[in-house]
């Protein structure tokens, strides 16, 4: 089936025509809401107070958009992982909520209540808050607009890419999709799967990478670097700083916008923080793996140390990634943990 462009709020006849797997395309209005809006508005049903807007039937879209420019409607507005709102997603799909729209799979107690309340999951590309931004032309503040970012905005969109990911019938795009890599004889595939990995990285040369990837590799680089910066103020990367320097140690790698150098393992782990704080770094969608958070600030202070040129870094940079994101869609949903903090570390040590 091709491409289905829909009006939202989406009709509640056409969500049982909806199934796992469908892309959409989406034009209307959807509300924002992530993790400080949705538990005040979880807090406000407990207390039986009525929420600041009609929830009933709506749409809500899972992001904190970035400031917008001069000119622009809004700013960056890729969405965040989805299990943040899992505590309070019954109770609103209780209230009459009938589309959500993020990334990542949801818990078993979310896919219930989306079937028994006969809704839909929707999941957007994450890593493309700019792209998806275009989609959005018209922005206004309804509700907690001192939560900042993650006030309660109304967005009118316009060809709002999204999948299905969870219908009414309790399918799951990303279960789906895990067990095209499940084994009928255990450890047989995982062994296969190991073993041609491991070839492959011992036989690749930069000459046989496309010039295709190289391209790519170079713009997602760029992305990093853009998102790590725009955070290295954040409250989160001086605690980090703190313990830094209370640890002590060689002077070897820089802190992005700090004019500082603390050791290899510090520097990258306070720049990996820096590129994945506000979320919006490069994400591969069906295993919600940030591949460049934990690879590229690896090689960065590993570069600024021992010197490599940067043929050197892109090749580095794309076998890193291509580890991590095998190892996530051979594991990921049957082993439950975040993707990037496990996974990236085969990916750094490459």
């Amino acid at each position: 089936m091709g491409i289905q462009h829909l009006r939202t709020p989406i009709p509640e006849d056409v969500l049982p025509t909806l199934k796992t797997g469908d892309r959409l395309m989406l034009t209307g209005i959807m509300y924002t809401a992530r993790d400080a809006a949705h538990k005040r508005m979880f807090e406000s049903l407990l207390k039986g107070d009525s929420l600041p807007f009609d929830i009933v039937g709506q749409t809500l879209y899972y992001v904190g958009p970035t400031p917008a420019k001069p000119g622009e409607v809004i700013g960056s507005a890729g969405p965040t992982t989805s299990g943040r709102m899992d505590k309070y997603t019954p109770k609103l799909l209780e209230m009459g909520l009938k589309v959500m729209i993020g990334k990542g799979k949801r818990n078993e107690e979310v896919k219930e209540a989306i079937k028994r309340h006969q809704a839909v999951y929707l999941a957007a590309v994450g890593g493309a808050g700019a792209l998806i931004a275009r989609a959005i032309k018209k922005v206004e503040v309804v509700a907690y607009e001192d939560l900042g970012t993650e006030a309660i905005r109304k967005l009118e969109v316009e060809n709002f890419p999204v999948i299905v990911a969870n219908d009414i019938y309790g399918n799951d795009l990303f279960e789906l999709g895990g067990n095209n890599f499940e084994s009928n004889e255990k450890g047989g595939r995982a062994a296969v799967v190991t073993e041609t990995l491991v070839h492959n990285l011992l036989h690749t040369s930069y000459e046989d990478l496309p010039s295709e990837t190289i391209e790519e590799a170079k713009r997602s680089l760029l992305n990093w670097l853009g998102v790590a910066i725009g955070a290295v103020d954040h409250p989160s990367v001086d605690m980090v700083l703190k313990v830094a320097q209370w640890v002590g140690g060689n002077e070897q790698a820089t802190i992005l916008g700090r004019g500082l150098k603390t050791n290899l393992l510090f520097a990258s782990l306070v720049n990996g923080m820096s590129s994945h704080i506000f979320d919006f770094d490069d994400t591969l969608l069906e295993t919600v793996l940030h591949p460049s958070a934990p690879v590229f600030p690896a090689i960065l202070a590993y570069v600024e140390t021992m010197g490599l040129s940067g043929k050197d870094v892109l090749f580095a940079f794309v076998l890193g990634c291509e580890v991590e994101a095998r190892l996530a869609k051979c594991l990921y949903p049957s082993h439950i943990f975040f993707t990037t903090a496990i996974l990236g570390s085969a990916g750094l040590s490459i």
